[in-house]
């Protein structure tokens, strides 16, 4: 059964989609080529965030830069509303956890081209 999920993407528009089958297959197939032997890292960017209707589970979509390739993460609820918040842009009313670890990685980095 195809279920809809609920997609958040990139330019802030939320909206229902039908889930992405035969990309998650295709997902599963380069998944056994690493298996085999084949090693190579691919750049990926967030796609979407979504979330399935039926079980209300939290799923990242990255989607490689050069090829037609997507990788599906599953993640809590808090790391889906801080996901979502970034790709649309908005903020917190207050610094989250992650947003803490930004900022000194941020001032670390900066110290260190100075430096």
């Amino acid at each position: 059964m195809d279920l809809g999920e609920i997609c958040i993407d990139g330019a802030g528009s939320s909206h229902l989609r039908p889930t992405l089958r035969s990309v998650y297959n295709r997902c599963v197939r380069d998944s056994m080529a690493m298996k085999e032997g084949a090693k190579y890292m691919v750049e990926m960017t967030v796609e979407s965030v979504r979330i399935n209707l039926a079980t209300q589970q939290r799923v990242v979509i990255l989607k490689a830069t050069k090829q037609e390739r997507y990788l599906f993460i599953w993640i809590a609820h808090a790391e889906a509303y801080a996901i979502a918040a970034e790709l649309q842009g908005t903020t917190a009313p207050r610094p989250l956890t992650h947003d803490l670890l930004k900022n000194v990685i941020s001032e670390v980095v900066q110290k260190l081209r100075v430096s």
